[in-house]
């Protein structure tokens, strides 16, 4: 994790917040799906992943709640493997929120996936 890539990072979560403050959620999208392109083809799974967190907040925020499920779940899982376990306990909380709001199937689904990231912090000793 670089210095080069917490700055781009800051600077993706910082553009789409200003966007999301402006009521421009289709903006804040196009900027968080650049933000996830630039990522994905520079190979730089943190960036990935708070693009993808930033994803799922923007999907929450317009009601596609199916969405926000794949964008968080993807998120926790790149969290996990980079072993940040504090971002991922963060994106699980994102991903039960837009599952919750789709039903008992989703909310269950939504447990299974967050129950690694349980184990792992209470391993650590981090809070989930």
């Amino acid at each position: 994790v670089g210095g080069e890539s917490d700055t781009e990072d800051v600077k993706l979560t910082r553009s789409v917040q200003e966007q999301l403050l402006r009521g421009d959620a289709a903006r804040a999208y196009r900027v968080a799906e650049e933000g996830l392109n630039q990522a994905k083809s520079a190979n730089d799974r943190r960036g990935e992943a708070i693009a993808q967190d930033l994803l799922a907040g923007i999907h929450i925020a317009c009601g596609r709640h199916d969405e926000a499920v794949a964008a968080a779940r993807s998120s926790v899982q790149l969290f996990l493997e980079l072993e940040d376990l504090r971002s991922a306990s963060g994106a699980a909380q994102a991903l039960c929120d837009a599952a919750s709001s789709l039903g008992t199937a989703a909310c269950e689904a939504a447990l299974e996936d967050v129950s690694e990231l349980r184990v792992r912090c209470r391993a650590a000793g981090v809070a989930a």
